[in-house]
């Protein structure tokens, strides 16, 4: 499936093939209407995805995700743009290539495991954010405040540490 224009909602559960591609295009918009969807490989290149739940994951080489609360992210490049409503989003994220960027504080829930790869920046915004676990192997983390449990194997680390936030490096 792709859609590079205009909005296609899901409506009902399950509705996506766990066995078909789908990418979301630059103009394009994936809604799944407060549904749970478990698609094949899901890429979303400069189009948005929102309102919903995956339960497998999703590459980004840029775009929006709005009101996701789990699945799996990775960003590639591009920049990509986290904007939830509240702190819903559970899923484990990876920034390996390119900027992903918090829209609004609270995005991330405590217990969203955080890891920035070389070539990866995780750019709060100049917001707060409080995550578990966030592991920094070479990429960058800036602009905001964080609590968390950050563990630095390398890498620049721009925010202020708040709370009960610790830090790591090996």
């Amino acid at each position: 499936t792709s859609v590079n224009g205009g909005v296609l909602t899901v409506s009902g559960g399950g509705k996506l093939s766990a066995g078909s591609a789908t990418t979301i295009g630059a103009g394009g918009a994936l809604d799944l209407a407060g549904t749970t969807q478990t698609t094949g490989a899901l890429t979303l290149a400069g189009g948005t995805l929102r309102n919903g739940t995956l339960t497998n994951g999703l590459s980004s080489s840029g775009g929006s995700i709005a009101n996701l609360v789990a699945g799996v992210l990775t960003t590639t490049g591009g920049t990509t743009t986290l904007s939830n409503a509240g702190n819903d989003y559970t899923g484990a994220t990876s920034v390996n290539g390119g900027t992903l960027t918090v829209s609004g504080a609270g995005k991330f829930s405590a217990g969203s495991a955080t890891t920035i790869g070389a070539g990866g920046a995780l750019d709060l915004g100049g917001t707060t954010q409080t995550i578990t676990t966030v592991n920094l192997n070479g990429g960058a983390i800036q602009n905001g405040s964080l609590t968390a449990g950050l563990t630095s194997s390398g890498g620049t680390i721009a925010v202020k540490l708040t709370g009960g936030a610790s830090l790591t490096t090996t």
